[in-house]
């Protein structure tokens, strides 16, 4: 069995004619895009993205603070604490 290509279809990004399966999915790719898959599907895409963004956010705050605790003399260390 074979999957007809699909019909020309104007990309909503550039304004440019879309030409088959192929171009489409260069198109998508070309504007880090992707297929829209339905509402609860892109929901879950919206939270999967938040949370690997949290995630890297905490990470550079983590190397953030590090750096400015060892960036402190011996003696301002000390009497904040100790160590980190």
């Amino acid at each position: 069995m074979v999957a007809g290509d699909l019909p020309e279809y104007e990309s909503p990004i550039t304004g440019l004619p879309v030409r088959g399966r192929k171009a489409r999915a260069d198109d998508l790719a070309r504007h880090n895009c992707r297929p829209y898959e339905g509402f609860e599907q892109e929901k879950k895409e919206v939270d999967r993205q938040i949370a690997y963004a949290m995630k890297q956010e905490e990470a550079a705050i983590g190397v953030a603070v590090e750096r400015a605790w060892y960036q402190l003399p011996p003696e301002r260390r000390e009497i904040l604490g100790g160590g980190v």
